[in-house]
């Protein structure tokens, strides 16, 4: 049915119809706002769930539910995606950061932490996802400031275990992995503290392995990552990081088929975008050493393709981790440039020479503290 409003009543049989369709339109309007007003949360099962939420923490998402009105918990492993309801400028300060200006999104995400007309509940997400643009952005110190900030003003935030690895992330770009122990200890300690439990907070020794190779200290990391791996009680995706990083001490250690295997159990598995990357990139490394051992371009631009891998298919979400899409982005610039060095024909050794260079600003300009960096 189309409805429309005339400019005049030509006569009273008009306006007493358009009388009678005011309070329907009323209530369309209305009904349409307390849609638009409504917390959406979409399920791995298909199904979805709409209300208003009471609460977030490291576990769960409470929503009041329209359907039933009753309280629904749901794990954050069953749930694909959150849709706030009555966030405008939230919603904004997020588009400007996808959007490709990270350091103004960042600004105005803490200047809505830090008032009083942002939802309370949405300001650990404000202050995780400034702290994320910040890292993305470059600017390291003040990243880790809020990262440490948000778990000591929210221990048990949603965003707790992320946080933790943006700091670890933060601190091996900055060189500083000694000090990111020290981080990980503390910020350990708080949550534990306000009452998370010990099962959640052990998956954090992955973290502690992580810097702990970035030390070059492979034994002590490997056993961080076998403690981890070792335990029954933690979900599948949080038992293949641990995996992963067995896989590339391994690989550090001099035992690439031992690493192989790993990687070639994870990359047919519903993982996490991050460790998949890793798997690929893992993979890609392995096949570039034996490429260019072996000065064969067929396998070269095999490398090269697994590397693209965790560039394309595997790039992270908002908020997620980018060591393995860097480390992706910089594999697939080495294996242009070996392609390069290995083509005898002038004009496709220049495509491939320039392919590597746009790979490497690409990295410059989007992570220009990019551990990844040093050397190129």
């Amino acid at each position: 049915m189309s409805l429309t409003f005339p400019r005049i009543f030509p006569h009273a049989r008009s306006a007493m119809k358009m009388t009678r369709l005011l309070p329907l339109l009323l209530s369309l309007c209305f009904a349409a706002s307390a849609v638009a007003q409504q917390d959406i949360v979409r399920l791995r099962n298909g199904n979805t769930d709409s209300g208003t939420i009471e609460s977030e923490d490291y576990q769960v998402l409470s929503l009041k539910s329209t359907k039933d009105k009753k309280i629904n918990r749901h794990s954050w492993d069953d749930i694909v995606e959150v849709t706030y309801g009555n966030s405008v400028e939230y919603l904004a300060a997020i588009k400007m950061v996808n959007g490709g200006n990270a350091s103004g999104g960042a600004a105005k995400l803490l200047q809505l932490a830090a008032g009083e007309k942002l939802r309370k509940d949405l300001k650990p997400n404000a202050l995780f996802f400034a702290a994320a643009a910040l890292q993305r952005a470059g600017n390291l110190k003040d990243a880790i400031t809020n990262y440490n900030e948000l778990v000591k003003a929210y221990p048990k935030n949603s965003h707790l275990r992320n946080a933790a690895k943006g700091v670890v992330d933060c601190r091996i770009a900055s060189g500083e992995a000694e000090m990111g122990l020290t981080d990980l200890q503390a910020i350990q300690k708080t949550a534990k503290d306000a009452g998370v439990d010990d099962l959640y907070l052990g998956t954090f020794e992955v973290f502690a392995g992580r810097l702990l190779e970035a030390q070059k200290k492979m034994v002590e990391a490997k056993l961080k990552f076998e403690l981890v791996a070792a335990n029954r009680g933690i979900s599948p995706a949080l038992t293949a990081e641990a995996k992963l990083g067995i896989a590339r001490c391994s690989q550090a250690e001099g035992q690439p088929a031992k690493a192989l295997e790993i990687y070639k159990q994870m990359i047919d598995q519903p993982l996490g975008n991050e460790v998949l990357a890793g798997a690929w990139n893992g993979m890609g490394d392995i096949a570039r050493d034996e490429a260019s051992k072996a000065k064969n371009a067929d396998k070269m631009i095999d490398a090269l393709y697994m590397y693209l891998r965790g560039v394309v298919e595997f790039a992270p979400a908002p908020g997620e981790g980018t060591a393995e899409f860097e480390r992706a982005i910089a594999g697939s610039a080495a294996a242009f440039k070996a392609l390069s060095e290995l083509e005898s024909d002038a004009a496709k050794k220049k495509v491939w020479a320039d392919r590597s260079r746009e790979r490497l600003n690409q990295l410059k300009k989007e992570f220009p503290n990019s551990a990844y960096l040093q050397g190129s």
